[in-house]
């Protein structure tokens, strides 16, 4: 009976239509749209400050993406890393924490700013085996239209968004926030503008 329930659930994981995003982290995803790239953008101050402390996180070096295949096994892990960092790294301004108004570091001390969360997870996926261009970075406005950074996993079944904010992982087009930049995939050391309008009107980003 519990091999009969374990592959009906897998079944169900690839069949299911794109309709909304279900909580659980065992029966996974539905599909949902994949993120454009956009124009040449300036990366993040932070980011360029974290890539002169951390040279070797931040290799120029031309990719060629292949979206990584979402399984349930990708799906719970997915939830694992997010639910874990969340609940393990203290938010704290960067102006609290560092007493500068920007630093991207990996919160190692248990403390750190959206970033961080999103350097950390970033750094345990790529540990896990999943391909560094399928993970990038992005600066978005939250719902209170302020700056903020989140991890983005591109897969066969679109692109998904972890956050310091929400332990659920959610398509990126079923967030409420307006993406402004990302990591550009083909390289990660460069960035893409999504929004031109909101490019250099957040401050450290």
């Amino acid at each position: 009976m519990k091999i009969f329930i374990t592959i009906f659930n897998i079944i169900i994981f690839a069949l299911s239509p794109a309709s909304a995003l279900t909580e659980d982290a065992q029966r996974g995803p539905v599909a949902s749209a994949q993120l454009p790239a956009g124009t040449k953008a300036n990366p993040p101050w932070g980011w360029s400050d974290f890539c002169r402390r951390y040279p070797g996180e931040c290799v120029n070096q031309t990719l060629a993406p292949e979206n990584t295949r979402l399984t349930p096994k990708l799906w719970k892990l997915l939830n694992k890393v997010n639910r874990d960092v969340n609940a393990s790294v203290t938010a704290i301004t960067d102006q609290e924490h560092w007493g500068l108004p920007e630093h991207w570091d990996y919160p190692d001390d248990g403390k750190g700013d959206c970033e961080d969360f999103s350097l950390l997870k970033r750094k345990m996926l790529i540990k896990a085996g999943i391909a560094i261009e399928n993970l990038s970075l992005a600066v978005v406005r939250d719902t209170t239209d302020n700056g903020h950074a989140v991890l983005l996993v591109r897969t066969d079944r679109g692109v998904f968004v972890l956050d310091n904010q929400t332990n659920l992982i959610k398509p990126w087009n079923q967030t409420e926030y307006r993406f402004v930049k990302q990591q550009s995939r083909t390289n990660p050391a460069r960035w893409e503008r999504l929004d031109i309008a909101d490019e250099d009107s957040l401050t450290g980003y």
